[in-house]
C-alpha cells in the first residue's frame, strides 16, 4: 500500500466483502489490512475529482464502519454493518494528488463538507428592466424572513443540472447536492431569492436545495447525499432560524399552486422529491446536526405541512 494513487477499483472492492442472505447482508473487513491504512483507497474509490469530496466520502464510510449501522433497502433487504474500531489516517489522502477546493467568502457551507461556489448568473437579458435572470438580489433577513427550505430533485444528470443553473434564461436555486459523494455546489447566496418553487411567496421566504436524482426511480438518493444536505439544512436552521420540522422543510411537491389552492407542486405541479425520498432519516439527521451547532437549534415538533397560498 505504499503507492495509494495506484490502487484500483478492484483493490478497494477486495478490501471489503459482502455476505448475502435471503433477507440480510453483512459488510465486514476482509484480508489483513488495517482500516486506518485503507482510508485513501476508499477515498479514491469515491471517484471524487477534488480532495474535499474524496475525504468526505472516506469520512462517511469509516464513520459508518466505526459506529455500525443497519438499513432497510428499497427492495426490502436489511444491510447490517458491524462496528469496527479504529481511527482512520487522513495523512495518506495527499498521495491521491487531488486539489483542495477554494473557499470564497460567498460560500455558505459547513466547514467539513465538500462545497464549491458555482454561481448562478444575475444578468439583464434585454433593455426591458423586468427581463433578467435567473434570481433576485435581496438582503434577507433584513428585507424579508427566511421561513422554509424546499427540497427538490434534479430530474437530470449532475453535469446537465449545473449547466442549467448557469443559464441566465433558466431558473436559479441555492444549492445542488451530488448523489455519488454528497458534494455540494452553491449557486446563490442565501440572502438572495432563487426562482425554484413555482410560487413567488415561497421563493421569497425560502432556500432551495436540489438533489441529484429522479423522483420516481427508487434507490438513487444516497446516504452521502442525505447527510450532506442535512448538514446544509442544519446550518440554515442555525443561521436563519428556520424551524426544522415538516411544516418548514418541505418538498417541492408540497408547495401550493399560487393560482389554484387545491393543487400543489407550485405553478407547474412538480412531484419531487417523490415517494422514495426518506423524510424520516433526513429530518432526524438534520436535527441531530443542528444540535451540534453553536447557536441554539430551532427544532420543533412535526406538524402538518401548510405553506402560504399567495402568488
Amino acid at each position: 500500500m505504499a503507492d495509494l494513487s495506484a490502487a484500483s477499483e478492484e483493490d478497494v472492492k477486495n478490501f471489503f466483502r459482502i455476505y448475502y442472505a435471503p433477507n440480510n447482508a453483512t459488510l465486514s473487513i476482509a484480508g489483513d489490512f488495517e482500516p486506518a491504512q485503507a482510508k485513501a483507497w476508499v477515498a479514491k474509490y469515491s471517484g471524487a475529482t477534488d480532495a474535499d469530496g474524496a475525504q468526505d466520502f472516506a469520512d462517511e464510510v469509516f464513520g459508518v464502519m466505526k459506529s455500525g449501522a443497519s438499513r432497510l433497502t428499497d427492495d426490502g433487504h436489511t444491510v447490517f454493518v458491524p462496528p469496527t474500531p479504529g481511527q482512520p489516517d487522513r495523512s495518506r489522502l495527499d498521495q491521491l494528488g487531488l486539489h483542495w477546493l477554494s473557499k470564497p467568502d460567498k460560500l455558505e457551507c459547513p466547514n467539513d463538507v465538500s462545497c464549491e461556489w458555482v454561481p448562478a448568473p444575475y444578468q439583464q437579458l434585454s433593455a426591458d428592466p423586468g427581463d433578467y435572470g435567473n434570481h433576485d438580489l435581496s438582503d434577507r433577513p433584513h428585507v424579508g424572513q427566511i421561513d422554509y427550505i424546499v427540497i427538490h430533485d434534479t430530474e437530470g444528470t449532475w453535469d446537465g443540472t449545473i449547466n442549467l443553473v448557469k443559464d441566465p434564461t433558466y431558473l436559479g436555486w441555492h444549492y445542488t447536492v451530488r448523489s455519488s459523494d454528497g458534494h455540494i455546489d452553491q449557486h446563490i447566496q442565501t440572502k438572495d431569492v432563487g426562482w425554484h418553487a413555482g410560487n413567488w411567496d415561497v421563493n421569497a421566504r425560502s432556500i432551495g436545495i436540489e438533489h441529484e436524482g429522479f423522483a420516481w426511480t427508487p434507490g438513487l438518493y444516497t446516504t452521502a447525499e442525505y447527510n450532506a444536505s442535512a448538514q446544509i439544512a442544519a446550518s440554515i436552521c442555525s443561521r436563519w432560524g428556520v424551524l426544522l420540522d415538516r411544516s418548514h422543510v418541505v418538498g417541492h411537491n408540497e408547495v401550493p399552486d399560487p393560482n389554484n389552492p387545491s393543487l400543489t407542486g407550485g405553478s407547474d405541479h412538480h412531484t419531487d422529491p417523490g415517494p422514495y425520498w426518506n423524510w424520516t432519516y433526513y429530518m432526524q439527521q438534520a436535527q441531530t446536526d443542528a444540535k451540534g451547532l453553536p447557536s441554539p437549534p430551532h427544532v420543533a415538533q412535526p406538524q402538518t405541512v401548510r405553506l402560504p397560498l399567495s402568488s
